[in-house]
């Protein structure tokens, strides 16, 4: 069955625009366009168009929307089974968090203490689901399974002070970067504080340091468009810059 743009807009319960602009971007071509100018979309559209919207319901922006569908575009079954595994991990973050939230109301009704640890573990567990579903074939084909599940331990078992540490550290390391970068040296000693800070921020998680470790870290950050666009958001060039600022002071720093 065929559907205008708007057909197709009223059964899906979305916007026009919304349709011409998944047109834009190449996340949803119409079937044809008509003789005179009108777009038409088939059923194949319809089920491609449902698929976006699911992955939309799970936050998933355009680009990761687009990765999933080439990703899984062989064989229909791959994405069902794909969204059914992404729906079970959203509900499993939510209950975390609904768990939290129950043991927050359980300590002030009953007048009992809650472990600073504890206020924060359903936070951490969904932050580091949400960096599992994004990052995690990337960082263990670096760096090894055990690895990451050691640094992923150490994230979950950190105390207050620690997290606060990290945190600091990473808008730390943001700040300086773009002040080196008005340098526009990375070899530069504003750049080595960079490094510094970033290899302070590593040892926070990583099981053991090594600059070569560090290193092969800056080039994932422009080998893989998530990494670069996390820097990148905070300045053109800045995940270049700090990939060629740890390549030089990686091994220098004592």
């Amino acid at each position: 069955m065929d559907y205008t743009i708007n057909q197709l807009a009223r059964l899906a319960g979305v916007t026009t625009r919304t349709l011409r602009y998944y047109d834009q971007v190449g996340l949803l071509k119409p079937r044809r366009v008509s003789g005179n100018g009108y777009r038409i979309y088939d059923s194949q559209s319809v089920d491609q168009l449902q698929l976006i919207l699911f992955y939309r319901e799970l936050d998933l922006g355009l680009d990761e929307i687009q990765m999933a569908l080439e990703k899984t575009a062989r064989n229909p079954l791959d994405i069902l089974s794909e969204q059914r595994q992404m729906i079970i991990a959203r509900l499993e973050q939510t209950q975390c968090l609904l768990e939290t939230l129950d043991r927050i109301l359980a300590a002030h009704q009953g007048g009992m203490n809650m472990s600073d640890q504890a206020k924060f573990e359903g936070l951490k567990k969904r932050q580091l689901e949400d960096n599992e579903r994004q990052y995690g074939e990337e960082i263990r084909a670096n760096y090894g399974e055990e690895n990451v599940r050691i640094s992923n331990k150490r994230y979950l078992n950190q105390d207050q002070a620690t997290y606060q540490r990290a945190e600091q550290l990473s808008a730390a390391i943001i700040t300086h970067l773009l002040l080196a970068m008005d340098q526009g040296d990375p070899v530069s000693e504003p750049a080595r504080e960079v490094v510094a800070l970033h290899k302070d921020w590593l040892q926070i998680y990583w099981p053991s340091y090594s600059a070569e470790a560090h290193v092969g870290l800056g080039e994932m950050y422009v080998a893989d468009e998530r990494f670069t666009q996390y820097y990148d958001q905070h300045r053109a060039g800045a995940a270049q810059f700090l990939c060629d600022a740890i390549t030089f002071w990686a091994h220098r720093l004592t």
